[in-house]
């Protein structure tokens, strides 16, 4: 027997079941998942955590599942962070996920040393007294010993070295508070909007029903007219006006107009450079603008469009108004022509007119776009993108608009819109050059 089988030997006997028990019972345990310390860096000084019944669960939701494993909740604390006004909340799941996976770890490494030390022991039993068979034999089940250690030995190593090093914490951080900005779009209350059209506020579902039936009495697709109602008045809602010159888009005319002229509607002044993106698409620079007064033109801002009830009829935009609002012949009310009609913004605002001159609108669209889709994959479906695209122009902000109700009226149609970019999806690789060709763009 060499020195190194003797040694082995002596410590397998004497010293490997007493390191083995404590190791063992420490690997068992695993590390430890604990909250951080209130006392220590950047942590709530109070120290009091409680559940955040707010968190989303995400149990089941690993791509990896472990047997047993469970997710603590969420934790918040009263106390902000230093440097941030908003609770903390500590979440877990990482470090329970990387103690499982030790425990598991730990389990496997003990199976697969016993499977090592069972074929040593049967090479060493049966080498017949063949001293290489012997001596691979006992190298087998020495490595097999010595692995299983160190495997469990890890733990205590690094305890011994620093115990926050298997004390692991969840990672604590400060919520991002949920804001809530007005712009773009507001609805006028349900009062305002009675005394205006002298009709009571549908609900959206009332709204979508009175627009489905008016579009199939007058012969038009319900699905497209009420895909395009639906983004345009956000829902349904009848009593929706657009605010141009708040929406935070680099190609729409009204915005670009109220970041020139720095002056609210209140006669408040403001900063900003009509030539920088930033200050474009900034979302809290707003007008103080609301239509929530009972005058002829609602106590809007007509230096810059509006869109109008269920449609967004816009005002100004046009054939050669140049997106400048402007009254009706024979009023002091700023109204919309259509097919040689003028349309004030209390008629636009009124459901049924509101469907009345969408309709309108449409049929001019299908008429003209039915030739442009000859020969298209889906002449049908052609047709509705073509209209989309007339109806809201070639603008960025406008091409997301019509990728938007496009979906929408896929999904009432039911037919297929296949993602990642579905606007493509319409459009022939034959017709590149047709209106019908509304691919993203940057």
């Amino acid at each position: 027997m060499n020195r190194k089988t003797a040694t082995i030997i002596l410590f397998l006997a004497a010293a490997a079941p007493l390191l083995f028990s404590g190791a063992a019972a420490l690997a068992q345990a695993g590390p430890a998942v604990t909250l951080p310390d209130p006392t220590v860096g950047a942590t709530p000084v109070n120290g009091t955590w409680k559940t955040d019944k707010t968190a989303v669960p995400v149990n089941g939701l690993i791509t990896i599942p472990i047997p047993d494993l469970k997710f603590s909740d969420i934790l918040t604390s009263d106390k902000p962070l230093p440097g941030a006004t908003s609770s903390p909340i500590n979440v877990p799941w990482l470090a329970e996920y990387i103690t499982a996976v030790y425990k598991y770890g730990v389990a496997i490494a003990g199976v697969l040393a016993a499977v090592m030390m069972m074929i040593g022991g049967m090479q060493y039993l049966t080498a017949g007294g063949d001293s290489g068979r012997v001596s691979k034999g006992k190298e087998k089940i020495a490595d097999a010993v010595l692995g299983l250690f160190l495997v469990l030995a890890t733990y205590m190593i690094l305890y011994v070295i620093n115990p926050e090093m298997v004390n692991l914490r969840g990672f604590t951080m400060s919520k991002v508070e949920k804001e809530t900005y007005t712009y773009g779009k507001a609805p006028m209350p349900a009062d305002v909007f009675q005394k205006v059209t002298g009709k009571p506020l549908p609900s959206p579902e009332q709204a979508k029903a009175m627009l489905a039936q008016y579009a199939t009495s007058q012969g038009l697709d319900p699905c497209m007219f009420t895909a395009s109602a639906e983004h345009e008045s956000a829902g349904f809602q009848a009593a929706i006006i657009g605010h141009d010159e708040n929406w935070p888009g680099p190609g729409v005319t009204s915005r670009k107009r109220f970041i020139k002229d720095q002056l609210t509607y209140q006669g408040k002044k403001f900063k900003a450079d009509p030539n920088s993106f930033e200050d474009i698409t900034n979302k809290k620079i707003l007008n103080d603008d609301d239509a929530i007064k009972d005058e002829p033109n609602l106590g809007l801002d007509w230096r810059y469009t509006h869109g109008i009830g269920l449609g967004q009829i816009t005002p100004g935009a046009e054939p050669g108004a140049g997106m400048t609002p402007h009254n009706c012949p024979g009023t002091q009310q700023i109204g919309r022509t259509i097919n040689g009609k003028c349309y004030t913004v209390r008629e636009l605002l009124d459901p049924m007119t509101a469907a009345q001159t969408a309709a309108v609108k449409f049929k001019d669209f299908e008429e003209s776009c039915a030739p442009e889709c000859e020969g298209a994959k889906d002449k049908k479906t052609c047709v509705v993108g073509c209209s989309y695209y007339k109806y809201n122009g070639n603008g960025c902000s406008a091409r997301a608009s019509q990728c938007r109700k496009m979906n929408s009226y896929a999904k009432c149609a039911k037919i297929p819109s296949p993602e990642p970019k579905p606007c493509s999806y319409w459009v022939s690789k034959e017709r590149a050059s047709s209106p019908c060709d509304w691919k993203d763009q940057e």
